[in-house]
This record gives structure tokens, C-alpha cells and sequence, in this order.
């Protein structure tokens, strides 16, 4: 893809580098994004609509003129492709039928895993799954901080690889456990000024998932350690304060013990006494039955101003 009106095929063999295929675009198009789907047509959003080519014949269709800034595209299992418009929202294709799902957001990728499920990152930093209609937030659960969202890949473990401006993120949406390839700080961090907008690609033959950087190339392995991780965790409460002063040191009490009804300031420290992983660890609370809570990484204290008169049970995990 090029910032004029052209999009370029280019075959590598070996050392060689040819170029195979020259695609022109109306010269009030611009390119902005380019998928192939299984049946290896071209799909190609511009600032405007949607065009296809088919490499085979070299044929250029405008698909959609009107439906706006399409910004990326994937396909699901079943077939059905579906691009992510900015400010628009998803519009599905299955076949010649074409249904907008609307969202007015920033919408900059969109991705789906073997199981059919789609995700799309947004300019604001939010990772959304779409499912049944419906747009979720997984932005907390994955650990996402405002970055702008320059691309999501999933690997065969159905693992999502987030690529924002400085760190790589590896999400497992059913455990809700990540971890963070940040470019210059610590930990997990590499010399690398920044990573390139757009620049992730999973290697289907090594299945691997390739970076481009300032100045230089990440590759990584997907596995199952961050999912295997979080089974195996056991979460331990190290201390509790109240108004600064440590119930178990300072009091004398077990945790056990009822709290007096006017309890104010309260905090609550976890740990998980797994230095190994102590890096990808990320704990979450619930009251009773309610709501999972999730901290950010590497934080394990929460702090509560007032908590209402009864009996409640903590349950905590990570």
C-alpha cells in the first residue's frame, strides 16, 4: 500500500525481490488497507469505500463507494468478511449481502480467532469484541492504557498480539491473563525506539509473530506458558491495613476476625508467591457474587474508602 493511488504486489524468491502485480486506484482513492481471503481475492479499503481485485485475472471492482474510511479487514471461518470502518462501525459481507453494524468510534483494526469470535482496536486505545451483535470492552481485562491500537493478530492458540506504539501485548481472552513486550523499559524490554504502525504478521508456516521496530525485527513464539500460568497460581492475602496500621502485625488479629462496622481506609494486599510469572501476574477481586475487578500488572493493593455494614465474602484470583 502507497500514500498515492497505488498498490503494488511484490514476490520474494530467495534473495529476489520482483515485482508481480500493479494495482492503480481512481486517482481520488487512496489506499489504507489490504487483505487477501481464502479464495485469494484482494480486498482493498480506502479513505472513501471498498475495492476488490482478483490477482488471477487482474481485475479492479469497486465494491462500495459510500461506506466511508475503511481502515482494516479479516474473514471468519464460515467465510463472511468483515471491515472495520471509522466512525462508521463493522460492516459484514457475506456474499453480495452487505449489514452495517454501527459504532461511531475510532476504529483502526480488526481481527477474528479460529473460533469465529471478532476483535477490533480503536485509536483511543480499547480492544472491543463483537459477538451477537453486540460490542464488548475487554480494554481493562487485557491491560490496555490509552495506547492508540495499531493492530490485533490472533495466533493458533487463539491469543490476541495487541501492537501499540511501544509495547507488544499477548491477550488470552478465556483466562483473562496477558503479558507485555514493552521496547526500552523493564522488564521483557528490547532496544527498539518504537515499534512501526502496523508492522505485526503472524508466520502461518513457523507460526510465529513477526514485529517491525526502530531499529529491528522481534520474533516471537506463542505458547501456552501465560494460560498454563495462570491455572497453576494461588493467591495468598499478605496484609491488611486499616487507616495505615497493619491488622495482622500491628492488631495482633487473623483475617478471620470480623471488622469493626466503622471501618474506613481499608486496604488489602495480595500476593501470589510465584516469582517466575511475577511479571505477567495481574490479580482481580469480587465482592460476594458481584463484578471481577481487575488490577493492572504488577499492582497488588486495593483500597477501600467505606464498606457497607454485613458479613461479605472476599474472593480473590489472577
Amino acid at each position: 500500500v502507497t500514500d498515492s493511488s497505488y498498490v503494488y504486489g511484490i514476490i520474494a524468491d530467495n534473495w529476489k525481490i520482483s515485482l508481480s502485480h500493479t494495482i492503480k486506484l481512481p486517482e481520488d482513492e487512496r489506499p489504507k488497507t489490504v487483505f487477501e481471503d481464502q479464495s485469494g481475492k484482494l480486498w482493498i479499503g480506502s479513505y472513501r469505500g471498498i475495492f476488490t481485485y482478483d490477482p488471477k485475472t487482474r481485475h479492479l471492482a469497486l465494491f462500495n463507494d459510500t461506506i466511508g474510511h475503511t481502515t482494516s479487514f479479516t474473514q471468519t471461518p464460515d467465510g463472511r468478511i468483515w471491515a472495520a470502518v471509522t466512525g462508521v462501525g463493522v460492516l459484514e459481507i457475506n456474499g453480495k449481502k452487505e449489514t452495517l453494524h454501527p459504532l461511531k468510534t475510532d476504529l483502526l483494526c480488526i481481527s477474528s480467532t479460529a473460533d469465529g469470535t471478532i476483535w477490533i482496536g480503536t485509536g483511543t486505545g480499547e480492544l472491543l469484541q463483537f459477538s451477537n451483535g453486540t460490542f464488548t470492552s475487554y480494554s481493562e481485562k487485557a491491560g490496555m492504557n490509552g495506547d492508540m491500537v495499531e493492530k490485533i493478530v490472533a495466533d493458533q492458540y487463539n491469543h490476541l498480539w495487541i501492537l501499540s506504539n511501544q509495547r507488544l501485548t499477548e491477550f488470552d481472552p478465556v483466562t483473562s491473563v496477558y503479558r507485555i513486550i514493552n521496547t526500552t523499559s523493564s522488564p521483557n524490554s528490547y532496544s527498539l525506539a518504537r515499534f512501526m504502525p502496523r508492522a505485526i504478521s503472524l508466520d502461518t508456516l513457523n507460526h510465529e509473530i513477526v514485529v517491525g521496530g526502530f531499529d529491528g525485527f522481534l520474533v516471537c513464539s506463542p505458547s501456552t506458558n501465560i494460560t498454563d500460568a495462570a491455572g497453576n497460581i494461588k493467591v495468598h492475602i499478605s496484609d491488611l491495613k486499616i487507616s495505615g496500621k497493619s491488622v495482622i502485625f500491628d492488631h495482633g488479629k487473623t483475617l478471620s476476625d470480623p471488622l469493626p462496622a466503622d471501618t474506613e481506609n481499608m486496604e488489602v494486599f495480595f500476593t501470589s508467591l510465584d516469582h517466575i510469572h511475577a511479571s505477567t501476574i495481574r490479580f482481580a477481586y469480587r465482592f460476594d457474587d458481584g463484578e471481577w475487578n481487575y488490577l493492572p500488572v504488577g499492582e497488588n493493593k486495593i483500597m477501600f474508602r467505606q464498606i457497607g455494614k454485613g458479613h461479605h465474602i472476599h474472593i480473590q484470583t489472577c
